[in-house]
C-alpha cells in the first residue's frame, strides 16, 4: 500500500501576486466578510474543525500600517495594537516583533476566556492580519497559524519566524 498523500492546501489569492495557503481541512465561512473600513481589501473566515479553531484573514492596504510597524520597537507593539483595534476589549498577553516578510508582529490576546493568536505581516504590497481563535492554549494556536503566515511570505514551513 502507498502512504496517503497529504491534501494540498487551499490557495487564497489576495491579488497583486500575493496568496495565502489555508489548510485543506478548513471550511470557508459564508464567503467574504464585509467590512466598513475602506482600507480592508478583503476579509475571509474559516473554521478548521480538525484543529478546533476559527481562522480569519484580513488583507489591508499597506498604507501607514507597515511604516508604523517597521518603526515600532518590541516594547511598543502592544500599544500600537491597541490603537489599531481601538474599541476592542481584549487583554494582550504577548506582543512582539518577529522576522517574517518586510515587517511583522506576533500577538496573543484573550477575551472572555477565548484566546487568539495573531500575525500582522507586511510583505511586498500587502499587509495582512492572520488570526486563529479558540479555547486552546496560545502555543497550540500559534502552531496552527505559523505555517499559514509563512505561506504568505513564501517562507519554508520549518523556518522560525
Amino acid at each position: 500500500l502507498h502512504e496517503p498523500r497529504p491534501t494540498p492546501p487551499l490557495r487564497l489569492d489576495l491579488g497583486k501576486g500575493a496568496h495565502i495557503d489555508v489548510p485543506a481541512t478548513a471550511w470557508p465561512m459564508k464567503g467574504l466578510i464585509q467590512s466598513t473600513d475602506d482600507t480592508v481589501r478583503g476579509k475571509w473566515g474559516f473554521v478548521i474543525p480538525t484543529e478546533r479553531v476559527g481562522l480569519t484573514i484580513g488583507d489591508l492596504d499597506r498604507g501607514e500600517y507597515c511604516t508604523t510597524l517597521s518603526a515600532t520597537p518590541d516594547a511598543g507593539v502592544a500599544d500600537w495594537l491597541k490603537k489599531l483595534f481601538a474599541g476592542a476589549t481584549f487583554e494582550v498577553r504577548t506582543a512582539t516583533r518577529v522576522k517574517l516578510g518586510d515587517a511583522a508582529a506576533y500577538v496573543e490576546v484573550e477575551q472572555e476566556g477565548r484566546k487568539m493568536a495573531v500575525f500582522l505581516v507586511c510583505h511586498d504590497a500587502s499587509f495582512v492580519q492572520l488570526s486563529v481563535f479558540g479555547t486552546r492554549p496560545h502555543s497550540e494556536l500559534r502552531a496552527v497559524l505559523e505555517p499559514i503566515a509563512k505561506s504568505f511570505v513564501g517562507a519554508p514551513a520549518n523556518q522560525a519566524p
